[in-house]
C-alpha cells in the first residue's frame, strides 16, 4: 500500500536496523521516546515513512513530539481509507492522521500519488550536522519544553502556597485591626493610630481590598478623633473615594467634611466626589453630602451652574442647612456671572423666612447676612429707600452693623440726602468704630459738605482724611517692599496682631484693615488651627519613632504651606490698601479744587456786593447735629459725647448755603 519512495526508505530503515541488530521495546515517557526517534531516524536520508511514524507511536512518543517530527521532515503522504486503518490498528491517533492527511499534495483532479524520491532531494543540513544531531536536536528541544512546563508548574504551586501562608499572616493581623475599629471609642487614639499604621506598613495590604479600606479608616478617623485636622482630611478623602457601597461610608464622609473645613482643605481631587452614587444612602446624608459638593463648585472651582445643580436639591426639612443652601444660591444667582437678580431675591426673602422659623435663635447670621445681600441688590438697583429699608435690618449689637452703617452713609449720599448722610458720617465718627477703616468716609463727607457749600467743614473733613490715612500712605509702601517674603510678612502680621511686634512702621490701622478682611481672617485662624495641630505633633513625635518623624514632617509641611498662603494673601491685601489710599488721594484732590473754584466763586460774589455797598454775610445757622428719639420724631442736640444707644440714629440740620450764596450772586 505505500508508494515507491517511501517503501525503499522504510527498507533501507529496516537493514539498518538489522546490521546493528537493536531491538527496540515499548518505552513510555520522553525519554524513551527519544530514544526511539534516535534508532529509528539514523538513515542518512533522513526520510520518514508510515511505518516510523507506526513505530514511534507504538513506542509511547506523544503527539506533540510525534507532530513536531511530522512536519520537521517535510515528507508527504496519501492516506486513503486503508491506510488509515492500518495506521489506526498501530496505535496512531486520530489527531497524528489528520496531521498526516494535510500534508498531502491537493491538485484539481484530487490528491496527487507521491510514487518516487522528491526531485529535489533531502532538505540540507548545516554543514557538520547529520540526521542524527538534527533528530536530537528537536526531541531535545521538545524535551526541554515539558521540563518547562513541569518546572512552571512546580514554582506557581511553591508561589501560591507562599501566597497563603502570607494571607494566613494577613488575615490574622487584620484580626487585630479589626477588633481595634469595634473598640475605637474605649481606646487611646494614638495607640489605634500606631496599629492602623503599622499593619499597613508591614503588611501592604493591595488597595482595592478590605484590609486596605479599613485600615485607612482607622488612620483616618484616629487623625480626626485627635482633632489633627491637616492629617486626617487627605486619608478619610480617600477613604470616601471608595464610593458609597463601603460599611464606613457615611461616617468617613462626615468626619472628612469637618476636618477638610478646619484647614480649608480644597484639592481638585475633591471634584471626583460628583462622579459617587449616593441615591442608596439616607435623605438627611444626601443633603449634607450635596451641599458640601455644591459649596465646593461654588467657592473653589467657580462652576456655579453645577453648584446650583446640586444645592438646589437641599430639602427644606434639613433646617439650617436648607436655610444655608437658599443664601448660596441667592449669591450665585446675583452674581454678574448668572445675573438672575429677582431669582436671588426671592432666595435671599425665603432664607430669611426659614431662618426665623429656625429655633434657639441658630438662624440669626443668616438673616443679618439676608438682609445685607437685599440691601445690596437694591442699591445696585439705585433703589436707595429699598436698600435703607433692609439696612436698618441689621441690628446695632451685631458685629456686622459698622459695615452696614458705612454702606447706609452711601447711600444716603448716592440719594442725595445730606442731612441724613452727615448724620451717618457723625455716627461712624464715633469712638466705637476707631478701629475700623473707613478712608472713604472722610472724602464722602468732604463732598456732601461741598454741596452744601460749607466750603470749610469740607476742608476739615479733607485735613482729617490727609491726617489719618493719607499720612501713613508711604510707610505703607515702604512695609510692602521690605516683606516679599510670604512667610516672613505673615510672621510679622501676626506680631502686630498680638501686640508683639514693635519694630514696624506700619500703622495700626492697617493691621485692623487686614482683619476686617474676611478672607485673610479666615486664613490667619487656619494658620492658627495647623500651628496647634503642629504642636501637638511634636509633642509626641518622639515617643512614636520613625512613625512620629513622619507625621511630624508632614504637620510642619502642612503648616508652612498654609502660612505661604495667608503671607501671599496678606501681600495682595496690603497692596489692595495701597492702591485704594492712591485713588482717594486722586478723588480727595479733586474734591480740594472744586472746594477752591467755589471759594473764588464766593470771592467773586462778594468783590460784587462791596462794589454795590453791600455787605457780603450770609444767614448763620445754628442747628448742629442732632438725635432722632422714640417714635414721635423728637430731637435731641449732640453735646459732644456719644452713646451706644445714639449711634446710628443722627440727622444732621446744617443748613445749605448754596442758596444764600445763589441769591447774593443774583444780580
Amino acid at each position: 500500500m505505500l508508494h515507491s519512495r517511501q517503501a525503499k526508505q522504510g527498507a533501507a530503515v529496516s537493514e539498518q536496523r538489522g546490521r546493528r541488530g537493536v531491538g527496540v521495546g515499548r518505552k513510555s515517557g520522553v525519554l524513551g521516546a527519544v530514544l526511539v526517534t534516535l534508532l529509528l531516524w539514523s538513515s542518512a536520508a533522513f526520510a520518514l515513512t508510515l511505518e516510523d511514524v507506526k513505530r514511534m507511536a507504538a513506542a509511547g512518543l506523544d503527539d506533540n513530539t510525534l507532530i513536531s517530527i511530522i512536519e520537521k521532515s517535510g515528507d508527504k503522504f496519501v492516506i486513503d481509507a486503508a491506510v488509515q486503518a492500518e495506521l489506526e490498528a498501530a496505535g496512531v491517533s486520530e489527531r497524528i492522521i489528520k496531521v498526516l492527511k494535510a500534508t498531502s499534495p491537493v491538485t484539481d483532479s484530487g490528491p496527487t500519488p507521491v510514487t518516487g524520491p522528491d526531485p529535489a532531494g533531502p532538505e540540507p543540513l548545516p554543514a557538520g550536522v547529520g540526521n542524527l544531531g538534527k533528530v536530537f536536536s528537536t526531541a531535545a528541544r521538545m524535551a526541554k519544553q515539558q521540563f518547562d512546563v513541569s518546572a512552571g508548574a512546580q514554582k506557581r504551586i511553591a508561589e501560591q502556597a507562599a501566597a497563603q501562608q502570607e494571607s494566613a499572616k494577613l488575615q490574622a493581623a487584620y484580626a487585630q485591626v479589626d477588633k481595634v475599629l469595634r473598640d475605637f471609642d474605649s481606646l487611646d487614639k494614638w495607640s489605634v493610630l500606631a496599629s492602623c499604621h503599622n499593619f499597613l506598613v508591614e503588611y501592604k495590604p493591595a488597595p482595592n481590598t478590605d484590609e486596605y479600606y479599613h485600615a485607612h479608616y482607622c488612620k483616618g478617623a484616629a487623625f480626626h478623633a485627635l482633632g489633627l485636622h491637616m492629617l486626617a482630611a487627605p486619608i478619610l478623602r480617600e477613604v470616601v473615594m471608595f464610593g458609597g457601597e463601603r460599611p464606613k461610608f457615611v461616617q468617613a464622609f462626615d468626619a472628612f467634611v469637618e476636618s477638610a473645613d478646619a484647614v480649608a482643605f480644597n484639592p481638585a481631587t475633591l471634584a471626583e466626589l460628583d462622579l459617587l452614587y449616593i441615591d442608596g444612602q439616607s435623605a438627611e446624608f444626601r443633603d449634607r453630602f450635596r451641599y458640601f459638593l455644591g459649596r465646593y463648585f461654588m467657592d473653589v472651582v467657580g462652576d456655579f451652574e453645577r453648584a446650583v445643580a446640586l444645592i438646589s436639591q437641599v430639602r427644606p426639612e434639613a433646617g439650617l442647612l436648607y436655610v444655608k443652601s437658599l443664601y448660596a444660591l441667592g449669591v450665585m444667582q446675583a452674581s454678574p456671572r448668572l445675573n438672575l437678580y429677582r431669582t436671588a431675591v426671592e432666595n435671599f426673602q425665603q432664607a430669611i423666612i426659614a431662618a426665623e422659623g429656625l429655633e434657639n435663635n441658630e438662624g440669626r447670621d443668616l438673616i443679618e447676612l439676608g438682609y445685607l445681600a437685599l440691601a445690596r441688590i437694591a442699591y445696585e438697583a439705585m433703589n436707595y429707600d429699598g436698600a435703607l429699608y433692609y439696612y436698618n435690618k441689621v441690628a446695632p449689637t451685631s458685629p456686622r452693623y459698622p459695615q452696614a452703617l458705612f454702606e447706609v452713609a452711601w447711600t444716603y449720599f448716592l440719594k442725595g440726602d445730606h442731612r441724613n448722610a452727615l448724620g451717618t458720617f457723625h455716627s461712624i465718627a464715633s469712638p466705637y468704630y476707631d478701629d475700623h477703616y473707613f478712608p472713604d468716609l472722610w472724602v464722602l463727607e468732604s463732598t456732601v459738605y461741598l454741596n452744601l457749600c460749607r466750603y470749610e467743614e469740607a476742608k476739615a473733613a479733607l485735613q482729617v482724611f490727609r491726617d489719618m490715612y493719607l499720612s501713613e500712605l508711604p510707610a505703607l509702601s515702604d512695609f510692602i517692599e521690605q516683606n516679599k517674603d510670604p512667610v516672613a510678612l505673615f510672621s510679622v502680621l501676626v506680631g502686630l496682631m498680638e501686640q508683639r511686634e514693635t519694630q514696624t512702621s506700619l500703622a495700626p490701622l492697617f493691621v485692623e484693615a487686614m482683619l476686617a478682611n474676611v478672607e485673610f481672617y479666615r486664613m490667619f485662624k487656619l494658620v492658627q488651627q495647623t500651628d496647634a495641630e503642629l504642636g501637638q505633633v511634636k509633642a509626641v513625635a518622639e515617643g512614636l519613632g520613625p512613625f512620629g518623624a513622619e507625621l511630624l514632617k508632614q504637620a510642619e509641611k502642612y503648616a508652612e504651606a498654609k502660612r505661604f498662603e495667608a503671607g501671599l494673601k496678606a501681600q495682595s491685601i496690603l497692596k489692595e490698601l495701597e492702591n485704594e489710599l492712591r485713588e482717594w488721594d486722586v478723588h480727595s484732590t479733586e474734591v480740594s479744587i472744586e472746594i477752591k473754584i467755589a471759594e473764588k466763586d464766593v470771592d467773586q460774589i462778594c468783590l460784587r456786593l462791596a462794589a454795590q455797598g453791600k455787605p457780603c454775610t450770609l444767614t448763620t445757622e445754628e442747628e448742629t447735629v442732632l438725635f432722632l428719639v422714640a417714635d414721635d420724631w423728637q430731637f435731641w442736640p449732640f453735646e459732644n459725647e456719644y452713646w451706644v444707644d445714639e449711634v446710628g440714629s443722627y440727622k444732621s440740620y446744617l443748613g445749605d448755603r448754596c442758596r444764600q450764596f445763589e441769591a447774593a450772586g443774583t444780580p
